[in-house]
């Protein structure tokens, strides 16, 4: 049989099972005890429950009354509140159309608190002008009564200075000193270019001196030599050369005007520009602009290029002498003739070819200097470990170009410095293309002006021409023939001209008419050009005597713009004048009569339709003329 593994159970001893007894007995009566204690609570539970309930049923008796209280006593109270309310809104509407009214009025108050307000801004703008410009007024009336009371002060003191040096001068000859330290003075120097630009003749100038002062009562202490006064001359030469230098250097615009003639197969160019400076009695005012001349030169011929290297030459004579003055070191500034040329915004000339071909040579070479100067301004802002990194593909190129370095190698100095300004050239248009148009535009405008002067001698001209062919086309009378010598005796006093011969047609159609002809006919009789010819003297006496004042005719004998339309305003005025003129001349002679061109001016002086004329040109002159040449 297999052996169980089991524990046995130990055998209790006497006192335990006694204990356990005891302990079984003690739980018995704590239940028998709890049962007991429960049975008691669910009585005295029912009775509490009995109790509470009659309690509730006594509070819900009295919470039924109190609320039945409050109840009536709430009625009521809403019914005096409802009363209450009613009359708040009652009191609420009239105080919204009280506040409606009030609101209103705030609004017209505002209304006219604003109106106040602008009238008295206002009335205090005014009264603070008035009492500033017062203020300003007394102020300046105090400085001015301060000004006026020191030069009383110096005043006296000099009045009484000068009354002793007129006392103490009075019994010796005063003394006007030429040099200062053996250098003749400015006030000398001035005098001397004075007295030489009046037409004193250089060699006279020290003795005009001298005798000068004689007669004003002073001693001159030194006699001015010609090769002083010539020495005096170009020192003023001088300084206008460094005054047109240092005016260029500071405009940052130019206009550039020129023009030529001959003079016994010689040429002379005129030259004059136009910059912006300042007064220099007033150097804080604008700048205005200003024309100053470039002088006159002569030249070999009157081609575009020619004008324009002797432009070039002249620059350069004005910048070297002003480069060098102290005036433009103490300035710091220099001036070349690409500085001319860069700062050249337009030109002004007559419509002859070489003048606007010269034009364009202007242009190019300002094209050419902002090139140059773009390409400068680009290498120089570049460091200086970059510049030739930057120039090495140009060169090379250029040396390509050239057919190597042995080429390159063989050019002189002047060749590759001309060759170095391509490739700055070349920098500079690559700039020049990346600016806006804007930029590019600003950078080369140069504008050219044509002259008036010359379009309005071709409106005269042309004018008068139609005016000639209008008579024609209406089929009215013309003026009156105004034939020469030798036409005159071929047509022999004809007035009718449609029944002519062949010789007397063709001297017709030769011979000319109108007012034009006729004041230049005017011209030949009262203003010659050759002063062996004519009657200028005796017109202007007769003039002087008849009008007691000097009447000149215009010189329309000479090249002179508006004149005949001057001479047409002069007859038409003095017609009469004229007329006894011409008769004071027949009759003046030793054998009375008029030659043929005196006959033909009276007879337009008295024939209607030239006097039409008269008045056609006065008006084209009045009308376009002088409002052309007026400066606007």
């Amino acid at each position: 049989m297999a052996r169980s593994h089991a524990k046995k159970r130990k055998r209790r001893t006497d006192l335990q099972q006694n204990g356990l007894i005891v302990a079984r007995d003690c739980r018995a009566l704590r239940l028998q005890h709890t049962k007991e204690l429960n049975t008691e609570l669910c009585l005295r539970k029912q009775i509490l429950n009995q109790e509470y309930e009659g309690t509730q049923l006594a509070m819900f008796v009295w919470k039924a009354k109190k609320a039945k209280e409050k109840y009536w006593s709430e009625r009521r109270r809403s019914r005096r509140m409802e009363k209450a309310l009613a009359e708040r809104k009652l009191e609420i509407k009239g105080l919204k159309d009280e506040n409606k009214q009030l609101i209103m009025t705030v609004e017209r108050l505002k209304k006219d608190k604003a109106d106040m307000e602008e009238d008295i801004q206002q009335v205090l703008a005014t009264f603070s002008s008035k009492i500033l410009l017062l203020t300003n007024e007394r102020r300046e009336l105090l400085q001015e009564q301060v000004r006026l009371k020191t030069r009383c002060h110096t005043l006296k003191k000099t009045t009484k200075l000068l009354t002793e040096r007129v006392r103490t001068a009075a019994g010796r000859k005063g003394v006007f000193r030429m040099t200062d330290k053996g250098i003749y003075t400015k006030q000398a120097r001035e005098m001397a270019r004075y007295l030489a630009s009046v037409g004193t003749a250089e060699k006279n100038i020290g003795v005009a001196i001298t005798r000068i002062g004689k007669m004003i009562g002073m001693e001159v202490d030194r006699t001015m030599s010609e090769r002083t006064v010539q020495r005096a001359i170009l020192e003023s030469g001088v300084a206008a050369e460094i005054q047109l230098g240092y005016e260029m250097a500071k405009s940052d615009k130019i206009s550039y005007s020129s023009d030529s003639t001959s003079h016994r197969h010689i040429e002379y160019e005129s030259r004059s520009i136009a910059v912006k400076v300042v007064d220099y009695t007033q150097p804080d005012a604008e700048p205005q602009w200003k024309i100053r001349s470039l002088g006159i030169d002569t030249s070999v011929n009157h081609t575009s290029e020619t004008q324009i290297n002797g432009l070039h030459k002249r620059l350069a004579e004005i910048a070297r002498i002003f480069n060098e003055s102290p005036l433009a070191k103490r300035e710091k500034l220099v001036f070349y003739p690409d500085d001319f040329v860069y700062r050249l915004i337009g030109t002004s000339g007559d419509h002859a070819a070489d003048q606007k071909k010269g034009h364009e040579i202007l242009g190019e070479w300002k094209i050419d200097v902002i090139l140059r100067r773009l390409g400068e301004e680009a290498i120089f802002a570049l460091p200086a470990t970059r510049v030739v990194a930057y120039l090495l593909p140009f060169k090379l190129r250029l040396i390509e170009e050239l057919g190597g370095y042995s080429q390159w190698e063989k050019l002189n100095d002047d060749e590759k410095a001309a060759l170095d300004v391509k490739i700055v050239r070349e920098i500079g248009l690559e700039v020049f293309q990346c600016l806006s148009k804007t930029d590019q535009e600003k950078l080369t405008r140069f504008i050219r002006t044509g002259c008036c002067m010359h379009k309005d001698l071709n409106t005269f001209k042309w004018g008068d021409k139609a005016m000639q062919n209008f008579w024609i086309l209406l089929r009215k009378t013309p003026p009156i023939l105004l034939a020469n010598k030798d036409n005159a005796a071929v047509l022999n006093g004809h007035v009718d001209l449609s029944d002519l011969t062949a010789v007397e047609k063709r001297a017709a159609e030769v011979s000319k008419r109108g007012a034009s002809h006729a004041t230049m006919l005017g011209g030949m009789i009262c203003r010659n050009k050759d002063k062996k010819k004519g009657q200028q003297d005796t017109y202007n006496f007769f003039m002087e005597t008849r009008i007691s004042e000097p009447i000149p005719y215009p010189d329309v004998s000479n090249t002179r713009y508006g004149t005949h339309g001057e001479a047409a305003a002069l007859i038409t005025v003095y017609r009469k004048e004229f007329v006894a003129f011409m008769g004071f001349v027949r009759d003046g002679k030793e054998k009375p009569g008029l030659t043929n061109i005196e006959k033909n001016f009276l007879a337009a002086l008295e024939d209607g339709p030239t006097f039409v004329e008269f008045c056609i040109l006065i008006w084209k002159m009045t009308s376009h003329s002088v409002a052309l040449s007026r400066d606007w």
